[in-house]
């Protein structure tokens, strides 16, 4: 749904929210239990490749705990965007000047002070057009019958 407002548009995300570190978190108590088992029943040498495994997975881990803190995706919710500023989920932000907006697949990151967004669920490519040039600070003008962006 793309619905154009006074001063910017609204559009709904109707994509597929995806917790990674909810995946991480229960493999690594998968393996974890793996790892007790494997020092209670296993000789030493095993025991130590184990613990070892169990570390590796673990800075895994840490690194996407890091990743998830500077990085923040939408893929639900309504996107209210007016030009430079965009709010979703009752969080809202004006973007510095020199905020970068790039198109990569099916997402639309914008990266601002050290930070990145990510939007997805996009009903069509033409959703994804008009929220770039919207937060690259074009204003938008409805007709009856059409969507006109001016840069």
């Amino acid at each position: 749904m793309l619905k154009v407002c006074d001063d910017g548009v609204i559009i709904r995300l109707d994509g597929r929210a995806d917790n990674r570190l909810f995946w991480w978190s229960l493999s690594l108590v998968l393996v974890g239990i793996v790892v007790a088992i494997a020092c209670m029943a296993l000789p030493v040498a095993y025991a130590i490749g184990s613990l070892f495994v169990f570390a590796v997975m673990m800075f895994g881990f840490n690194i996407q705990k890091h990743r998830a803190k500077s990085q923040h995706c939408f893929t639900q919710g309504e996107l209210i965007l007016t030009p430079k500023r965009f709010s979703i989920n009752q969080i809202a932000l004006t973007l510095a000047d020199d905020a970068k907006i790039e198109q990569v697949g099916n997402w639309l990151i914008v990266k601002d002070r050290g930070l990145e967004y990510r939007f997805s669920g996009f009903a069509d490519e033409r959703q994804m057009q008009v929220a770039r040039s919207v937060l690259a600070g074009a204003t938008v003008q409805a007709n009856q019958v059409a969507i006109r962006i001016n840069q």
